[in-house]
């Protein structure tokens, strides 16, 4: 009995261990993430947003607001239109890939802009990633994970997306 009690009390504490180990993983993986935006400029700002949130291991989607990171890059000249490339994983709306909608209220992005966003949306293999131009500037959503590797991949999509709309505007 007295040895059921301390193996018991054994596997617990490592299982514990691994959590509190995961934990400290993931907030050091999004300070490198932070440090790394704030040297490159991209104004990291922890915000809420609408994002898909599945309960029961990916067999159905709701969108709630939940806690996220935006980074920010301005558009010289300005982004010339407000769109949000979304991750929605039941939707399906071609050219883009499922699992992804672009949404416009003027029109949308310049066929370059929506191809380099097609770009993105066929090739992102993280867990979350929106991008969203407001007007002036271009900015992503994420989780701020896989420090500051992951950070430098959002950055080039975000790169990416400003040299679409500088281009454009020629």
């Amino acid at each position: 009995m007295t040895t059921t009690i301390w193996v018991t009390a054994a596997v617990a504490s490592i299982g514990l261990g691994a959590v509190v180990l995961a934990r400290r993983a993931a907030r050091s993986g999004a300070r490198g993430a932070r440090e790394a935006a704030v040297r490159w400029g991209l104004d990291p700002r922890d915000v809420e947003r609408p994002m898909p949130v599945s309960r029961d291991r990916g067999r159905s989607w709701q969108v709630e607001p939940r806690a996220c990171v935006r980074y920010s890059l301005p558009v010289t000249g300005g982004t010339g239109s407000r769109w949000a490339l979304l991750q929605r994983p039941e939707e399906h709306h071609p050219p883009l890939p499922p699992g992804w909608r672009l949404a416009s209220d003027d029109g949308g992005p310049s066929p370059r802009v929506e191809a380099a966003l097609r770009e993105i949306a066929e090739s992102w293999e993280e867990e979350f990633l929106e991008l969203e131009a407001d007007g002036s500037r271009v900015h992503a959503f994420w989780e701020e994970a896989g420090g500051g590797p992951g950070a430098r991949r959002v950055r080039e999509r975000l790169r990416t997306v400003a040299s679409a709309v500088e281009e454009h505007r020629g």
